[in-house]
């Protein structure tokens, strides 16, 4: 039995002291009775400098309030000490060089009362303790939290960042004062600037034709959508609901998840294709007074002929050809005013011309320029 004793004795002192943690137990005054495991390894400290001393002298200043009653733990049970985060001084000046004042330490104890003795009159013997080393996974949390600290600073900065460049975009393109809006590629609107919500109500969400041309349906093939897939900048103009023209160019670009979709800049050129249209009527009157004027000037010599050789025939009524001439000249006359009608036809408009007063005495027996009409 004393043999078994011995042996017993001696399996669980090696198994102390091959502990990776530092066990120790306490009087009832608190001060250190054996101490063993890894606690040179870890501290510093060899038992024997331990032995007799308080255990407040182990602990870190600042942890000391919260390991009192703790590290000296009464209490057995559920109720007992488990898992207390405490930090424990180190040695320093020893042959092992620590690089830390303290050691960070998961806490585990319980008290240790007399067998012999039950209920309320239990001789209270000390404390069994055990301080797990958590240093390496307090260093690691703490840089962790510390990481996490800068990410989220980073982040707030980046954040703040892009939020001052969103509000600078969408000042830009408020002050464009042109409508700015990004559809994907079923045509949902999924981003529209003031400019075009004010012009056609917030759309997001819908597909553009629903309030841009109240079309129930997509429109038949869609310029836009067929232009966009050859991945290059377009342009095209559109008859919106509003009865307004719009050029709308635009351009695809890759989202961040990965699908294309197109920005569009929607300007209203209303106003432009009326000018365009006075300017281009502005031109057609120009042109067709130009060949007016020299009409009129073409016109102007064979009249001045025939009041003439009129004038020469009433005089000398013997010459025939006088009278010959008289008719050539009509003829002139009746070709230019054809050519006159012809280029106002091919214009689309209707012009009348008034003939000089002085045709309206011509002889009834000139009947060759009866096809000379007025339009």
């Amino acid at each position: 039995m004393l043999h078994d004793l011995k042996d017993s004795e001696k399996k669980y002192s090696t198994l102390i002291q091959n502990s990776p943690d530092i066990i120790y137990t306490l009087n009832p005054e608190g001060k250190f009775t054996f101490v063993g495991g890894a606690v040179e390894e870890l501290l510093g400290f060899g038992p024997e400098e331990l032995l007799g001393r308080h255990f407040a002298s182990l602990v870190f200043p600042k942890d000391r309030d919260r390991a009192q009653w703790r590290f000296n733990e009464r209490r057995t049970g559920e109720r007992a000490t488990k898992r207390l985060e405490l930090r424990l001084k180190t040695k320093s000046g020893e042959a092992k060089p620590f690089d830390i004042d303290y050691l960070a330490t998961e806490l585990s104890a319980f008290g240790v009362y007399d067998p012999s003795v039950t209920g309320k009159d239990k001789a209270f013997l000390g404390t069994y303790g055990v301080a797990r080393d958590v240093t390496k996974r307090k260093r690691a949390e703490e840089a962790l939290q510390k990481a996490k600290s800068e990410l989220e600073t980073r982040v707030d900065e980046r954040t703040r960042e892009l939020r001052s460049e969103r509000d600078k975009f969408q000042g830009i393109l408020s002050a464009l004062g042109e409508g700015v809006d990004i559809v994907n590629h079923d045509c949902i609107v999924e981003y529209q600037n003031e400019v075009l919500i004010g012009r056609f109500g917030n759309v997001i969400g819908k597909q553009c034709q629903t309030d841009y041309t109240h079309l129930a349906d997509l429109c038949e093939h869609c310029p836009i959508n067929e232009k966009a897939k050859r991945g290059r900048a377009e342009r095209v103009e559109l008859l919106a609901a509003d009865q307004r023209n719009y050029e709308i160019s635009f351009s695809p670009f890759t989202d961040t998840d990965g699908e294309i979709k197109t920005i569009r800049v929607i300007r209203d050129i209303t106003k432009r294709k009326v000018l365009q249209a006075e300017a281009i009527r502005a031109g057609h009157l120009a042109a067709l007074g130009e060949l007016a004027a020299g009409v009129a000037h073409e016109i102007n010599n064979p009249i001045n002929g025939i009041i003439n050789y009129a004038q020469l025939l009433l005089d000398q009524t013997a010459e025939i050809e006088i009278a010959k001439r008289i008719i050539k000249e009509g003829d002139r006359i009746a070709a230019i005013v054809r050519n006159l009608l012809s280029f106002a036809r091919d214009q689309g408009m209707q012009h009348s011309l008034a003939l000089p007063k002085i045709f309206l005495g011509i002889p009834s027996g000139w009947s060759r320029n009866k096809s000379l009409k007025t339009a």
